[in-house]
């Protein structure tokens, strides 16, 4: 174990590197602590068979995926014209699933459509997953799924499921704060069925360590906070009445070892924000 993450570690290295040019000056130009890095992000798959970075290439980012046995370049991710990958994650020990943006030249940041797409570590099994485009596109290998009309994040990869993941889903309506929706999504096909609907509008969610939707946290008036919680067997949501204190910016991070408890930030009472533990048996904060 200790040689295989050695050998992951150098190879990031190898790879940060490559970029600068040795020569026989004694200093480093200033301007190159200033540079982007050309390679972030890199995470190794849930085996451990595979790593992937982000190469920024062309002023774009593209996702590179290596062999952790020989660091062998298996695949390249990348996306036509103004377009680049976004995040990305592991879905299974030899899948990945990333986000498409497009870039604005009068933009500071990357435009995000909700478009997810599927691929093998050694470039199978391309699929258009999650998206707004439902037909076959010409001039791509990329068969797309029915479209999905709204702006749709990884909600949980379920990396122990080989097939499915979560996702979370803003739909584009008529209404500026529509309620939003969870769905389980085939991580090979793009099909998908509904696991639940907020039950507040514009609502985030947090899954159990089992993938459960457990948890979601919204606000309609941008201050005070409203928390609905489902059992571990799912049925309804209930909301969490937390008794006269106003919490407010309130975000969802992760259970604990118990399933009982979540670790959350948030403004308790209009103080400074900070980092607490919310027991959801006896529904108080410890």
């Amino acid at each position: 174990m200790m040689n295989f993450l050695l050998r992951c570690n150098l190879l990031v290295l190898l790879l940060f590197v490559s970029f600068f040019s040795f020569s026989k000056q004694p200093q480093i130009p200033v301007e190159y602590f200033s540079k982007n890095k050309e390679f972030n992000h890199a995470t190794i798959s849930p085996g451990g068979e595979y790593l992937a970075v982000i190469n920024k290439v062309a002023g774009k980012n593209a996702l590179v995926i290596f062999d952790t046995e020989n660091f062998k370049m298996l695949h390249a991710v990348a996306f036509e014209g103004n377009a680049q990958v976004g995040d990305y994650h592991w879905v299974n020990n030899e899948r990945v699933v990333v986000t498409k943006e497009y870039l604005k030249g009068w933009q500071d940041h990357p435009e995000y459509h909700g478009e997810i797409f599927g691929v093998n570590a050694n470039g199978a099994r391309g699929k258009y997953l999650i998206g707004y485009h439902g037909e076959m596109q010409t001039g791509t290998r990329l068969k797309r799924q029915t479209p999905l009309y709204g702006t749709s994040f990884v909600l949980d990869p379920l990396v122990t499921n080989k097939r499915k993941m979560l996702v979370v889903t803003y739909p584009w309506t008529s209404s500026n704060e529509p309620h939003t929706i969870v769905y389980e999504v085939d991580v090979y096909t793009g099909k998908r069925k509904q696991v639940t609907l907020s039950p507040s509008r514009m609502a985030e969610f947090l899954t159990d360590h089992d993938g459960n939707v457990r948890v979601s946290v919204s606000t309609d008036n941008y201050i005070d906070a409203k928390i609905h919680t489902k059992a571990k067997d799912g049925g309804d949501w209930e909301k969490l009445n937390l008794g006269e204190v106003s919490y407010g910016d309130i975000r969802l991070k992760a259970f604990d070892k118990s399933g009982d408890n979540i670790y959350m930030t948030a403004s308790v009472g209009g103080e400074a924000e900070g980092l607490y533990k919310l027991n959801l048996i006896l529904r108080k904060l410890n």
